[in-house]
């Protein structure tokens, strides 16, 4: 026994002595070092705009670069979580951005299929759309159609002429509005409403397939055969991120005096039911409603809704079924039912106004009588409904109820209003009220004036659009003065765009 331990460990010494006398029996190949740069660790582009270029400088200590037999190149984006792109198989990249908007991992591989070794660049690639950001603008052209124009405000300002060119539209008339509706990603749409019709188009190629029109959204017990094409929608973006009130809900009234409403969660999507202009005591009964809905921008709770027959206001709660009819009470400042007043509604808008305690942003209603007397009612749509102020609108206000359009500032008790040429502010402040016809707006008509609530909603700016002889459209910004003694607009000289279609409307994008 002894024997035997004594052979086991002289072989095991004498193998431990073999190892470490061991001094080259092994061959050594120096691996081919390659260095790479001119390359940023960040790229900043735009899809279907930019085209990304790169010329990187590649040194190796054995080989020749341009070698395409032993070298392979691979320029990779790649999102997280999903497949990559390759981008060019080539040392120099020529790419015409047509990456979805969005952050990628940016890759330049080099392989030496010689040695198998793998050597690799990575960089953030962030891909955006000059249409993620900026002033939507519909309007007529000079054939009389609907145009769609965008001023891209991404990084520096683009103006996108035609957004709509190759959308596959047919020609379409009487613009009304083009907006995002903001929300969640499952349920934002890029609308371009018109009289002649209404489409969802996409928010990445700007096109439209015929199935992107909101009939296809309505599922009823009985179809519906009127035409269906919205003329307006609520709620919308409330600042300059694109951040909404609410991601829950959406309410719709139509051309024809149809009015729909959502909830997302309940109906599995953007998709709506039986129409809600009807009352639960009458519901085989539909209410023909006017254009305008009257809700809170900040804070939505659902909308009010203006009967054109019954010349009264309805209530639809965030998510209900159908319309309610509003009680008025007696010593009320002004009624919600206006039928026994012989009183119609002739315009209405939503404002960050928050006189009375509102939050959320009170709304306006212009009124008028037989007598061709006009009112303004301002009032807050929130958990309850609000009657906030009333005022009989004086004699001063010269063309008050002839005007083509009005804009109420969120600011000050000023309404602004044009006819033609000429544009009018009446400051409606009981027992100080004014007049002013404002100077500089004799040259070209007016196409359009709005206060904005979703850029700069802390200063509300008024946007004035004219278009001159020619039919070429302008856009302005102004910003109101503030002298209770005066009203005056001065005019944002960044703000100034011509070149533009006669515009109706316009609305601000902030997201993709």
């Amino acid at each position: 026994m002894m024997k035997t331990k004594i052979i086991l460990f002289t072989v095991l010494l004498s193998s431990l002595t073999s190892c470490l006398k061991d001094e080259g029996n092994y061959t050594y190949q120096d691996i081919n070092e390659i260095k790479v740069t001119g390359v940023a660790s960040a790229y900043n582009v735009m899809r279907d705009l930019d085209t990304l270029v790169i010329d990187p400088v590649v040194t190796m200590t054995d080989g020749d670069l341009s070698d395409t037999i032993r070298f392979r190149y691979m320029w990779l984006a790649v999102k997280a979580y999903s497949t990559k792109d390759t981008l060019a198989k080539t040392r120099t990249l020529k790419y015409n951005i047509k990456l979805a908007p969005d952050t990628y991992e940016f890759y330049l591989k080099i392989v030496d299929k010689q040695t198998g070794v793998t050597w690799s660049t990575i960089s953030k690639l962030v891909v955006g759309t000059p249409y993620t950001k900026g002033i939507l603008l519909i309007g007529e052209n000079s054939q009389g159609n609907s145009q769609v124009q965008m001023l891209s405000m991404v990084s520096d300002t683009l103006f996108f002429p035609d957004m709509l060119k190759n959308s596959g539209f047919p020609d379409l008339k009487n613009p009304v509005d083009v907006f995002h509706t903001g929300g969640s990603e499952s349920y934002i749409k890029l609308w371009v409403l018109t009289g002649s019709g209404a489409y969802a188009i996409d928010r990445l190629t700007q096109k439209c397939s015929a199935p992107n029109v909101f009939k296809n959204s309505i599922f009823t017990a009985d179809p519906i055969t009127e035409e269906l094409i919205p003329v307006n929608m609520c709620p919308r973006i409330k600042d300059k991120a694109g951040a909404m009130s609410t991601s829950l809900y959406r309410g719709v009234i139509c051309k024809n005096g149809y009015v729909f409403n959502t909830m997302f969660a309940l109906n599995g999507g953007d998709y709506y039911t039986e129409p809600v202009n009807r009352e639960a005591s009458n519901f085989s009964k539909l209410i023909m409603a006017r254009p305008e809905m009257f809700y809170a921008n900040l804070s939505y709770k659902g909308f009010l809704w203006y009967d054109k027959e019954g010349e009264r206001f309805m209530q639809v709660g965030a998510s209900a079924a159908v319309s309610n009819a509003i009680a008025d009470l007696p010593g009320d400042i002004f009624p919600w039912n206006n039928k026994t007043l012989g009183r119609t509604l002739v315009y209405g808008e939503n404002t960050t106004n928050t006189d009375g305690g509102s939050t959320g942003g009170n709304s306006f209603a212009i009124m008028k009588d037989a007598s061709g007397n006009a009112f303004i009612y301002k009032l807050f749509v929130g958990t309850n409904i609000e009657k906030r102020a009333f005022y009989t609108v004086k004699s001063i206000a010269a063309n008050f109820l002839n005007a083509d359009f009005y804009a109420f500032s969120s600011k000050r008790t000023v309404v602004f209003y044009s006819k033609g040429k000429d544009l009018y502010a009446y400051d409606y402040n009981p027992g100080n009220e004014k007049f002013f016809k404002i100077t500089g707006f004799e040259t070209d008509n007016i196409s359009m004036i709005k206060f904005d609530t979703q850029i700069e909603p802390s200063t509300n700016p008024l946007y004035i659009a004219t278009y001159n002889s020619a039919g070429i459209g302008t856009l302005r910004k102004y910003f109101l003065g503030t002298s209770p003694d005066n009203i005056t607009l001065n005019l944002h000289p960044q703000s100034d765009w011509t070149g533009l279609v006669k515009i109706r409307n316009m609305s601000w994008r902030a997201v993709k």
